[in-house]
Formats: structure tokens, C-alpha cells, sequence
């Protein structure tokens, strides 16, 4: 509801007020506030720092390797001189970014697994002492 100049407010903290009035129906009309749920995920009980530091690296390397991916189609749009040799360069990168990507993904995979393995193995060994921790 825009208000004409002759209705602006002398003092300026009220013309402060009106602007972020004026603006917040703005932003209410064309980005309406919605609501969701976030639900918390469970954890897993043998998800330690060692696990989440693989899974940063791997999400680092995720990345690097779609900003590498991007780097070809970047070279053959500037159309160089020198587009061929540099769009094999960045060629050879995006792979081994995704090569460096997929290795390190594995890795984490099966430290997720080894992890879990072990978790199951010592709830087996616990449940086979009938729960006595002092015979282990």
C-alpha cells in the first residue's frame, strides 16, 4: 500500500518505519512465509568424528569435482586460441576429480560399514554374556 509524497512523515524515524512497513508488505506479497517440518534424523551409535571427517572430505571432493565438471563446457565457450589444449587440461582435471571423488567415497563406505560391523559384533559379544559387561 504505497503512500503518496505528500503523506511522508517529516521525522525521519518515521519515515524509517514506513519504509520497512512499505517493505515488509512487499516481501509478505511476493515471498509469503511458509511453514515446515525438520525432523530430526536418528543418529547411529558408531558415527564418531572419525566418520564425519571422512564424510566432509568426501563432500569436498563432491564438489570440486562438479566445479571441475564445469571447467570444459567454461574453455570451449571462451573459444581461445589455445581452446583444444586447455580444454583437454580441464578435461583430464574433471576426471581425476571425479576419479579422487569416487575413491574417496568408497573409502567412507567402508568405513561406514567397518563401523557398523563393529557395533553389531560387540552387541553380539555383550548379548551372548547375557549383558555382563565384566566378562568381556
Amino acid at each position: 500500500m504505497t503512500t503518496r509524497f505528500v503523506d511522508w512523515p517529516s521525522d525521519i524515524d518515521a519515515m524509517a518505519a514506513l519504509y520497512d512497513d512499505e517493505l515488509n508488505v512487499l516481501l509478505d506479497r511476493l515471498l509469503p512465509a511458509s511453514q515446515f517440518v525438520r525432523r530430526q534424523r536418528p543418529t547411529y551409535p558408531w558415527f564418531n568424528k572419525e566418520c564425519s571427517d571422512v564424510k566432509h572430505a568426501t563432500r569436498r571432493l563432491q564438489r570440486a569435482s562438479a566445479a571441475a565438471s564445469r571447467r570444459p563446457a567454461a574453455v570451449i565457450a571462451a573459444h581461445d586460441d589455445d581452446s583444444r589444449t586447455a580444454t583437454s587440461a580441464a578435461v583430464f582435471q574433471a576426471a581425476a576429480a571425479k576419479a579422487a571423488w569416487y575413491n574417496q567415497w568408497r573409502l567412507y563406505r567402508q568405513l561406514r560399514l567397518k563401523k557398523s560391523s563393529e557395533l553389531i559384533t560387540r552387541l553380539r559379544q555383550i548379548s551372548l554374556t547375557h549383558g555382563s559387561c565384566e566378562k568381556l
